[in-house]
Formats: C-alpha cells, sequence, structure tokens
C-alpha cells in the first residue's frame, strides 16, 4: 500500500467529495474555490463544516495552505491553478 493510500483511508468520504469537488473546479476555472463555494458544490451550507472537511484534508496531505500576502489561499496536491486575483 503506497503513502497516498495510506492517507485517502485517513479521510472520510464526505472529505473524498470536497476533494474532487475542488480538483473539479480548479480545473473548470483554474483557481481554487472559496469555503462558500466548496459547501454550495457539495450540499454543506455550514462553513464551520467545510472547513472542519477542508482541515482534515490539510492534516492528510492534500491540501496545502499557502501565505502570499493576498489573504487565505491554498494548493491541492499535483495541481498546479492560475492566480488572477480570486
Amino acid at each position: 500500500m503506497s503513502g497516498e493510500d495510506l492517507n485517502m483511508s485517513r479521510i472520510t468520504k464526505r472529505d473524498r467529495d470536497v476533494l474532487e469537488f475542488i480538483k473539479k473546479y480548479m480545473h473548470k476555472n483554474g483557481y481554487t474555490p472559496t469555503i462558500r463555494e466548496i459547501g454550495e458544490g457539495v450540499g454543506l451550507y455550514s462553513t464551520a463544516s467545510v472547513y472542519m472537511h477542508f482541515r482534515n484534508l490539510c492534516e492528510a496531505g492534500y491540501i496545502t495552505q499557502v501565505s502570499d500576502g493576498k489573504g487565505c489561499r491554498y494548493q491541492v496536491k499535483g495541481m498546479r491553478y492560475v492566480d488572477d486575483g480570486h
């Protein structure tokens, strides 16, 4: 079992749903979605709930928060995005 498989077993189905939504959003739009957009995309309407899943993905190594002086940004492991000010 690879390291990525081990990490995938540490996250919930809802965490995986959030991760897949983020990846699809990034592929379509070229930048990362907001917490609110993630919630709308996966049917979670509490931003606190979305953030909990976001933190789970950070802890499992799928998402990295980036401090760039423009606010809270993040990167998804293995993906790139265009920074157009979003």
